[in-house]
């Protein structure tokens, strides 16, 4: 058996991935530890990191599951599958009964070792910690408490968010209904229908814009606006306003998601041209966006 470790992403802080040689397979296994790659390397964290002793610790620990995992699970007719492996090292960490029982508790495993998109993440990870508030009141959920029922409470429990937010919760749990089944086959099914409304589009014209892009944002307009301020945050203020407001100006003017626009800088910049890959959207797809005058000043204003 060949085990090695690496950190899943070469540039941020990320989830340290072991990928394991057994019997001609490849498998892969998402730790709980985290990692800059700057501190990694070879197979484990290097000894500039504060807490590489801690890190590699478990990471050694870590190693040894897996080894046991696989003792357990291989014969001599049988080779395991990755199914087969990722539930057995889940048991082995947390107890057969905990992951295998409370919904929560496979939530919060399953974040780990999601091998999805960062956002994709965050919106499971919004989902699980709703589902905890929702358990300070009525208790754990067992994945056998998931039933029309409670849908309907935890509707309720939502009720001061949006159809839409509502609807995509219901929408995550449903898939890690789905996902769960999958790997534990606890039986559990239920019938979850995420509900829409229609949403009013709201737009500003190019005048409304231009005001935005020239709304005076000095010491004396802050202070006529927020008279109770010290002066610390009105000085913070006018650090993030500024920003704020230039960051919806390039949603505006570009077209482009949150999560693209807010990551723009000189080197998306090709002529009069933006050229960036969405992160929502289909691999090594490239959108190419004419440059408006604004966009540009605001993207030279970029440090």
């Amino acid at each position: 058996m060949k085990i090695r470790f690496y950190p899943r992403s070469k540039e941020n802080v990320s989830t340290v991935v072991v990928s394991v040689h057994h019997k001609g397979k490849r498998y892969f296994v998402y730790t709980r530890e985290k990692v800059n790659p700057t501190y990694w390397l070879g197979n484990r964290v290097s000894s500039r990191h504060p807490d590489h002793a801690y890190i590699n610790s478990q990471l050694s620990t870590w190693e040894e599951t897996i080894k046991s995992a696989m003792k357990d699970l291989t014969t001599d007719l049988h080779v395991p599958t990755q199914k087969e492996l990722s539930n057995k090292i889940t048991e082995i960490i947390e107890g057969p009964s905990e992951a295998r029982e409370y919904l929560v508790t496979w939530a919060e495993g399953y974040l780990d070792r999601a091998n999805k998109a960062y956002g994709t993440v965050q919106k499971y990870r919004t989902l699980t910690n709703l589902l905890k508030r929702y358990e300070i009141d009525h208790g754990r959920l067992r994945f056998k408490d998931i039933d029309q029922k409670f849908c309907k409470k935890f509707r309720e429990f939502l009720s001061g968010y949006s159809l839409n937010y509502i609807g995509s919760q219901m929408k995550n749990l449903k898939v890690f209904m789905r996902v769960s089944n999958e790997e534990l086959e606890h039986g559990v099914t239920v019938d979850i229908s995420p509900e829409k409304e229609e949403s009013s589009q709201v737009y500003l014209t190019e005048r409304e814009l231009q005001r935005l892009r020239n709304l005076d944002l000095s010491w004396e307009s802050i202070v006529d606006h927020y008279p109770g301020l010290d002066n610390a945050r009105i000085a913070q203020k006018m650090n993030s306003l500024p920003v704020i407001r230039d960051r919806f100006l390039l949603g505006a003017y570009t077209g482009l998601r949150i999560s693209d626009y807010k990551r723009l800088s000189d080197i998306n910049v090709d002529g009069d041209f933006i050229r960036i890959e969405p992160r929502k959207g289909g691999r090594n797809m490239v959108v190419i966006i004419p440059i408006h005058p604004v966009v540009r000043e605001i993207l030279n204003d970029i440090p």
